[in-house]
């Protein structure tokens, strides 16, 4: 026959409990920080469409309309307008354009870029269901 402790079985199951309470804490925890996060990360794209707009649209508008393409400033910095091209060939296109390119004596204009992938292994999902 074996010895029933409540009072051991009782200890056990408020333990549980606090681990319980402790774990889902820290769920919504993750929660509210991902949120922040993804706050966060929206307002550094706003900000730099914002910053875009400034320096590629209004003030080079501005200075066209003044007639200026150099400002020197109080403090001795300086705003300068020029001319900026730039083009995107489709994957599809991009062998035969480089190939022209080349064949027509101008490669040394393609800009060959290496981009580092970067895999975030800390995503999780995580689903709490009441019971």
């Amino acid at each position: 026959m074996s010895n029933i402790d409540f009072e051991t079985d009782k200890a056990n199951v408020l333990q549980k409990t606090d681990n319980i309470r402790s774990l889902a804490d820290q769920v919504e925890r993750l929660e509210g920080l991902q949120k922040r996060l993804e706050l966060q990360e929206d307002n550094i794209k706003n900000t730099k469409k914002e910053l875009e707009h400034i320096s590629g649209e209004v003030i080079p508008t501005m200075m066209s309309e003044m007639g200026l393409s150099h400002l020197k400033l109080m403090d001795g910095s300086s705003v300068d307008v020029k001319p900026n091209y730039s083009a995107n060939i489709t994957i599809a296109n991009r062998e035969a354009a480089f190939n022209w390119l080349r064949n027509n004596g101008l490669g040394d204009i393609i800009k060959n870029e290496i981009k580092k992938c970067r895999r975030n292994f800390s995503t999780y999902s995580l689903e709490i269901k009441q019971q």
